[in-house]
């Protein structure tokens, strides 16, 4: 991946950027500014064009522990929930049918939306709640009529939501490997060979906490989250140690859908 100053690549640069003129508007004329949803790399950039323009920042996905974020720029110490202006919707579809995080996005995507409009897609069952722009709301409500291939109900939402927990969970396994490169765990976290490990690493395919890394070699720590685009996350939850073979013994987690 190609690299500018400060260790920012490319796309990072005219990211911060963009941030940047959010953050010197509200430091300069004292307007509040609004981003669109962020991920958390994002938002950590959002974070440091605040502290260079010297002015404040808050954060709200629509519910504690949220991911996705959007970033407000002001000059206020609190600020209410509804200056974010996130939505909340239901999505459901048969009883004894079921959806998946890939379904959702996609048909939300397939209808001609940008992800930056979306924040966190909690899936369980034939339940899914979305968090939107405030912007997008009608639209969704009006037009998002399938979810593959499940007709679907979609209502807005307004009870505090802080059942993330209740949506996703930590699938474990333990593994034993030579080195903790970015390779060895992904082939073991997602069940596939080395060899074919590589392919979606040098195609950037794959982030470490939350950034792209192209190099298989990449080492990594207890901690760190792996995600891998169309397969979903992992974590090295714990080094436990190594074992008679002088090999690392891993315990690992791979996020799923409850």
């Amino acid at each position: 991946m190609h690299r500018g100053g400060q260790g920012l690549a490319a796309d990072e640069q005219v990211f911060l950027k963009r941030m940047a003129d959010l953050a010197r508007r509200a430091s300069q004329k004292g307007i509040w500014t609004l981003s669109a949803f962020l991920s958390p790399r994002e938002a950590e950039l959002a974070r440091l064009a605040a502290k260079r323009e010297s002015i404040l920042v808050h954060a709200n996905g629509g519910f504690p522990g949220a991911e996705r974020v959007r970033i407000l720029f002001a000059d206020a110490q609190d600020v209410e929930r509804d200056a974010f202006e996130i939505a909340s919707l239901s999505i459901t579809c048969g009883a004894q049918e079921q959806m998946t995080h890939g379904q959702v996005l996609g048909s939300i995507l397939g209808l001609g939306l940008n992800r930056d409009v979306l924040g966190d897609l909690l899936v369980a069952g034939n339940t899914a709640h979305v968090f939107c722009t405030e912007a997008i709301k009608p639209f969704l409500l009006a037009t998002l009529l399938r979810v593959g291939p499940h007709a679907v109900r979609v209502v807005e939402t307004r009870e505090s939501l802080g059942f993330q927990n209740g949506f996703e969970h930590w699938e474990e396994r333990q593994f034993t490997v030579s080195s903790l490169r970015l390779d060895a765990f992904l082939a073991h976290a997602f069940s596939m060979s080395r060899n074919k490990a590589v392919e979606p690493i040098h195609a950037g395919l794959v982030q470490v906490n939350h950034r792209v890394s192209d190099d298989p070699s990449t080492p990594l720590c207890e901690g760190d989250l792996i995600s891998l685009r169309g397969f979903g996350r992992a974590k090295v939850l714990e080094l436990m140690g190594t074992s008679k073979k002088g090999r690392l013994v891993i315990r690992a987690g791979r996020m799923r859908s409850k």
